[in-house]
């Protein structure tokens, strides 16, 4: 297993809108999540399913989370230019680093090397586990909120733009893994 200091440059190096974060505090935050999850879950970066139960119900083995958070980022961060162009008031360091952090719970959710369901997937799934390392590396409640309202799994609806906007990046990102399946 990697040191702390080789998680947080491997963190880095694997999502580099990690660097488009202008506050020093979130962006050290969200570095300090991914580290977290990364200690305390064993796992290889590159590893990490997407979402088993799905990947297998759509024939798609090799879904991982880390193409799909970059998906999620891209899409956010022009979502987030294009309301900005039309005068909307909001954060595009929130949003980024809310859709950097949005799905960290899948490195609980399933345990290495396979993937397998854990009691976390089972009774807290996915995203109620995600505010956990988040929390814990000191990433603020609008932070937190973006991961709670991100998902269709709890009942916390998008209250700030922020939160809608990666909300909406995560549902078409994950359409398009599922049309992969179609094909």
């Amino acid at each position: 297993m990697a040191d702390e200091a080789d998680s947080k440059m491997l963190v880095r190096e694997t999502f580099p809108a990690v660097e488009r974060i202008a506050d020093d505090d979130l962006r050290a935050g969200v570095v300090e999540a991914w580290t977290i999850a990364l200690t305390e879950t064993g796992w290889d970066l590159a590893e990490v399913p997407w979402f088993p139960p799905l990947q297998e119900e759509w024939g798609l083995p090799n879904e991982r989370t880390v193409p799909h958070v970059r998906d999620v980022v891209a899409a956010s961060e022009a979502l987030a230019a294009a309301m900005a162009e039309r005068g909307a008031q909001l954060s595009t360091d929130l949003v980024r680093s809310g859709a950097l952090v949005h799905d960290i719970s899948k490195l609980y959710e399933f345990a290495p090397p396979d993937g397998e369901a854990t009691a976390i997937h089972d009774l807290l799934g996915h995203p109620n586990y995600g505010v956990v390392p988040a929390a814990r590396a000191g990433l603020p409640p609008a932070v937190l909120h973006v991961v709670l309202a991100h998902s269709q799994r709890t009942d916390v609806e998008p209250q700030t733009v922020e939160a809608e906007i990666v909300t909406r990046a995560d549902r078409v990102a994950a359409r398009l893994i599922r049309a992969r399946s179609e094909r």
